[in-house]
Parts: C-alpha cells; sequence; structure tokens
C-alpha cells in the first residue's frame, strides 16, 4: 500500500481537478519560496556575526550594512522561483503523472 501525505497534492491532480495553470504555478512557487525565505531568516543573523568577527580582524574599518544579505536572499529566491519557471515552460510542470 502506498502512504501518501493527505495534505500534498501532486501538480497533475491539481490540473486533473481543474486548477489552471497559473494557480498551480503560484502555489509550487510559494512552496518553493517559504524554505528559502526561513533559510534566509535564519541565516543572515549568523552570516553577520561572523563577516563582522572576520572584518574586524583587518586595520581598515568598513560598515557593513543589511544590502549584500538582502541581495543574497533576492538571488536565492530567484534561483527557486527561475526553476519553477523553467519547468513550467518546458511542460514538466503539468505532465501526466503516470507518463513522467
Amino acid at each position: 500500500m502506498i502512504c501518501r501525505d493527505a495534505t500534498r497534492i501532486d501538480p497533475g491532480d491539481n490540473h486533473t481537478l481543474g486548477a489552471r495553470t497559473r494557480d498551480i504555478v503560484r502555489l509550487l512557487a510559494w512552496q518553493f519560496s517559504k524554505p528559502v525565505i526561513i533559510a534566509n531568516l535564519i541565516a543572515w543573523p549568523v552570516a553577520w556575526w561572523a563577516m563582522r568577527s572576520w572584518l574586524n580582524t583587518f586595520d581598515a574599518r568598513i560598515d557593513l550594512g543589511p544590502l549584500p544579505f538582502v541581495l543574497a536572499g533576492m538571488l536565492a529566491l530567484v534561483i527557486a522561483i527561475g526553476t519553477i519557471a523553467y519547468a513550467a515552460a518546458n511542460g514538466r510542470l503539468l505532465a501526466t503523472p503516470m507518463l513522467s
């Protein structure tokens, strides 16, 4: 017997149940974005502390603002959403589950 999480629905099942492609892509983009956002919120303070400690060892001091962290988080989010867009553009997202 196959056990499946009752709260997860395969994109092919959503499409079979009448969901639009746009809705499926939006759902998957949100599901991919949540872990990326949570990982960034955890990593930013750790990275800030490590970079501040390392930069303080140099004679020339520079301010460490939030811009590098925000840019890194945005890049990670763009990569995650780009992965979904690539899969949707190639038709893999809505392929028949039995054939893919």
